[in-house]
């Protein structure tokens, strides 16, 4: 069984979030509906905070 999402809205965004290890799947501009989480066939996963960790750890690294 899929575990399902848990909504939170409000005038602005809309945010999913799975249960199963509070992974972040959605943000959602209620506006236009634009979705700033990736959420392609390539890569079925989210792990938004990992990527911006290692983005700060390259940007150290670089400076």
């Amino acid at each position: 069984m899929e575990n399902q999402l848990l909504t939170l809205k409000n005038n602005e965004l809309t945010v999913q979030i799975n249960p199963k290890g509070a992974e972040l799947t959605h943000v959602i501009e209620n506006k236009n509906k634009f979705d700033f989480i990736w959420n392609g066939s390539e890569w079925p996963k989210h792990a938004p905070i990992f990527f911006r960790l290692l983005d700060v750890q390259l940007m150290m690294n670089i400076c």
